[in-house]
This record gives C-alpha cells, structure tokens and sequence, in this order.
C-alpha cells in the first residue's frame, strides 16, 4: 500500500489554468470520441485526427500534476498549450470542411470548443505571470464578450427565422440575455457612477440565463450560417462562477 502511494498521488490544489486545462482535456476525449463515431470508414481522417488529440490530452493532463505518475514529469508551459490549441483549431476547421459535428447535450455544437478552452488556459497562464488578475475576472469579461456575440446571433435567427413559429419567443430570449448581460458588465466597471453590487449568484444568474436560453439558438444558428463559434457565453460565465466562488 505504501508503495502505490509513492507511484500514484492525488494534488487537491491547482490553478486556475490547469482547472480550465482539465475541463479542457475532458472535451478533447468527448471530441476525439465524436471523431471516432463520425468516421464511415477504416481509412477516415476523422480517425487520425481523434488518435491525435488523444494524445494531446494524455500530454497536457500529464502537465498538470493533479495525478502525479510514477516518475513522470511532463512541464506545464504557457506557449505548449498556445501551440497544441492552434493544432486543435486546425483539426476542428478541416473536419468542419468534411461535414464534422461535435454535439454536445442537446442542441448544442461545441465544435471549436476544446480548442478554445487550451488556448485559454494558455493565455491565462500568461497573462497571470504579468498581471495580478483574477481568473474568475478575466473568464466573466470574457463570458460577457461571447454573451453579447450570442445575442447578436440570437436576433439575426429572429429577423430571419426561416419561417419559424417561434421568431418572437427568440426575440425575448436574446433581449432579456443583452439586458443581463449589460447589468452584469456595469458590476464590473468604476467609470460610472453606477453601484451595482457584483455577487455570486447575479454572475451564476446570467450564466444560467444565457446557457438555457440564449446558448442553444446561437448554437443551431451558427452551424446554419457555417460560422466558426456560438453560444460559449453561458458557458465561460458558468466556468467563472466556479472560479469565483474558489476566488481565484
């Protein structure tokens, strides 16, 4: 027993990077999976590129030290989840030209998704080493960035609806989401004489909102239009209410 404890052991603490490199392998499997069940054929791309990004999952959860394996010790650095994301954004761009769809729960396409959470973590790994910025800060701007593109997705689907019944039911959706959105980026400011509190649940609030109203139509709306990303906004939000509550 005390030999599996020197070969195995469990780090409880992480940052908030490699959190978000976690969430960010775990889709790389659920996607490599999806490239798996998209292949028609023994001799697929589909099935190189899910082999590939295995790989690249089993690489990066090395780096992160939550599971410390025998003696391996892989380094966690910036610029290597830069580079595998940029691979991964390439991956998912030339099966997206063979027809490739990364579904996730319903209605929603995350294709691009796992790309985007690596480069993240990159990105946050970098601009943590310069600035003194909470993560849960930098996720929630981001969240809102992606909300407002949601929302503009959301009312373009309303103006053309292509003959759906349910035109004004997105037209609420999508205002709702700006307004909350708007709310929650004047918590965030000092420029205006505005004091609205920024609390736990209004960020977990306009997550939900976003997520179960507003993610799902960006998404269909996206993949109609052929568009590169749509409906992460509820999702990076829901990712910095987590981050908030750790205060990071």
């Amino acid at each position: 027993m005390g030999e599996t404890e020197k070969l195995v052991r469990f780090d409880e603490e992480t940052s908030p990077s490699k959190f978000i490199a976690f969430i960010g392998v775990l889709f790389m499997i659920f996607e490599a999976i999806a490239f798996f069940y998209q292949s028609e054929d023994p001799n697929s791309i589909f099935i190189l590129y899910g082999i590939l990004e295995i790989l690249f999952a089993a690489v990066i959860f090395l780096s992160l030290s939550l599971i410390s394996l025998w003696k391996i010790r892989l380094p966690y650095f910036w610029w290597l989840l830069l580079v595998f994301g940029v691979i991964l954004v390439i991956f998912d761009f030339l099966a997206a030209e063979e027809g490739f769809v990364f579904p996730f729960l319903w209605a929603l396409i995350f294709t691009y998704f796992p790309a985007m959470l690596i480069l993240l973590a990159g990105l946050l790994e970098f601009i943590q080493q310069k600035k003194e910025w909470k993560a849960s800060f930098i996720l929630t701007l981001l969240g809102i960035g992606f909300g407002f593109y949601d929302c503009i997705l959301v009312f373009n689907y309303w103006s053309n609806p292509g003959g759906s019944t349910r035109s004004g039911e997105y037209f609420t959706y999508a205002f709702f989401g700006l307004i909350a959105l708007v709310v929650l980026l004047l918590t965030m400011q000092n420029w205006f004489d505005i004091r609205i509190p920024f609390t736990w649940w209004g960020l977990l609030t306009v997550g939900l909102l976003l997520f179960s109203m507003v993610s799902p139509i960006a998404t269909m709306h996206a993949y109609d239009e052929e568009l590169a990303v749509g409906g992460f906004g509820g999702v990076f939000l829901s990712i910095a209410f987590i981050l908030y509550l750790k205060d990071l």
